[in-house]
């Protein structure tokens, strides 16, 4: 069993961290939602000699994907749980604070008092397959955005969506740029 539980409550732009202590004590820190920051809170955990930390968040959105992902790489067990759950959890310790901080102190704290099972992190196979699904809603929304002269039309994709070489080959084969009328050509 861990002994230490590390709470974080996730936003677009940071993720607020809590490490609770065995002696139930806790240690706090923001830092931005991005794999510079990822790597600020290995720093950080490794600073503070915390063999086995268990890592909880909640299932809320897409932004939590990739610190879950780097975290279960990285050789912690993370528990992904139902917002629901952490929400009955505050109700039940009558926690009627609502801020970024107190909501990872208590996504700690109830993974110390529930240890919540352990996220299976994705494949390489279903990445590529959650991409690929990313990809055909991304084109879908420009397809539909073209059909319609009151929108924008003829704007440039952002580079990074072409930053996977086979992402690009698919976009590429399917023809659709000319076709939707959106895109003259595949960049």
């Amino acid at each position: 069993m861990s002994l230490y539980f590390l709470g974080i409550d996730v936003a677009k732009a940071k993720l607020d961290c809590t490490l609770r202590l065995p002696n139930g004590k806790s240690r706090a820190k923001v830092i931005p939602n991005s794999p510079e920051g990822f790597s600020q809170l290995t720093a950080w955990l490794d600073s503070k000699d915390t063999l086995a930390t268990h890592v909880c968040m909640e299932a809320t959105g897409v932004y939590r994907e990739s610190i879950a992902q780097f975290l279960s790489t990285q050789g912690f067990t993370v528990s992904v749980v139902n917002p629901a759950q952490i929400k009955a959890y505050g109700a039940s310790r009558l926690a009627r604070t609502k801020t970024d901080a107190v909501d990872a102190r208590l996504i700690a704290d109830f993974c110390a008092e529930r240890n919540p099972p352990a996220w299976q992190p994705f494949s390489d196979d279903e990445l590529a397959l959650r991409a690929l699904v990313l990809r055909l809603d991304a084109l879908q929304t420009m397809r539909t955005q073209g059909k319609h002269p009151a929108e924008p039309r003829g704007y440039p994709l952002p580079v990074s969506l072409f930053s996977d070489p086979a992402l690009t080959a698919a976009v590429r084969q399917c023809g659709c740029w000319a076709k939707w009328g959106v895109f003259p050509e595949c960049p």
